[in-house]
């Protein structure tokens, strides 16, 4: 029985001591103030007319990028590059021109098949 329970604590201790660096960082993350953070640079794949990759992080909700394709836009692509490591904890997405429902109708899609 005593040999077990050492055994289990062993085994405990060990993994304890495998995972720490993820336990502090749970701990650090669950206490971090929140803050807005800017990417350094931004790049796509490829950007609609008037509407560029920095937009995504402008801090407003009625601008916009999008890649200036029609149908899913599959394989474009948004990158945001930072100088030094960051951790994001928070992120909001928006998709579309505006966070309220009524004027998802106003996105790329629409826009650029209205154009067409």
């Amino acid at each position: 029985m005593n040999v077990v329970v050492g055994v289990l604590v062993v085994a405990a201790l060990i993994a304890a001591g495998l995972h720490a660096g993820e336990a502090v960082d749970v701990v650090r993350d669950h206490l971090a103030k929140r803050a807005p953070v800017a990417p350094d640079t931004i790049t796509a794949s490829r950007s609609y007319a008037g509407h560029k990759p920095h937009l995504v992080f402008d801090k407003l909700n009625n601008t916009w990028w999008g890649p200036g394709v029609t149908k899913s836009g599959e394989g474009q692509w948004l990158e945001a590059r930072f100088d030094r490591p960051t951790r994001l904890l928070d992120r909001v997405i928006t998709p579309g021109v505006s966070a309220r429902p009524d004027k998802l109708s106003e996105s790329a899609t629409r826009s650029e098949s209205a154009n067409q």
